[in-house]
């Protein structure tokens, strides 16, 4: 949920080509107020500083560094600093990351910040080319490295 009360010349969403739900956005100050998703959403910070408040804890995420939140996890959004921060984010739905499992609970990573380069490179393959439109199967493709991704990392307890 944008807050409207901090609507500056500097904070703007625009939507990516073709029909997927990605945005690029640029906020300072109090972005969001807390809210959630139905969906895991992938940010990837791309300038600034990206804060929130995820599980009883604020969060920073720098550029280069992504963001996962999980579905139905309430969170807001908010400038680190003085300065605007902005990021890339795609929804994904967990109906899609649960049939790719095999039916399987859907992983849970408890380090909502990463720098993983693996998950990273499944994120610019989504959100990399703004200016694009992504096929059908780039789309199923990053999905299923990402689902996968999270099962690995989930079971296995990486960070």
């Amino acid at each position: 949920m944008l807050n409207t009360k901090n609507s500056s010349p500097s904070n703007w969403v625009r939507q990516a080509a073709g029909n997927t739900n990605r945005i690029e956005a640029c906020f300072s100050g109090r972005a969001y107020a807390p809210h959630r998703h139905d969906t895991y959403t992938l940010a990837l910070t791309t300038q600034g500083i990206q804060s929130f408040n995820y599980r009883c804890q604020l969060r920073h995420s720098l550029p280069g560094q992504l963001v996962v939140l999980h579905p139905d996890e309430i969170h807001d959004g908010l400038a680190g600093n003085e300065l605007p921060f902005s990021y890339r984010a795609i929804d994904i739905e967990p109906s899609l990351i649960q049939e790719i499992l095999g039916g399987y609970r859907l992983p849970f990573l408890t380090e909502t910040v990463t720098s993983d380069k693996r998950l990273t490179q499944v994120a610019l393959q989504l959100l990399g080319d703004f200016e694009n439109p992504l096929s059908e199967f780039e789309i199923q493709e990053a999905i299923y490295d990402f689902a996968n991704l999270l099962q690995q990392m989930t079971d296995n307890k990486i960070r």
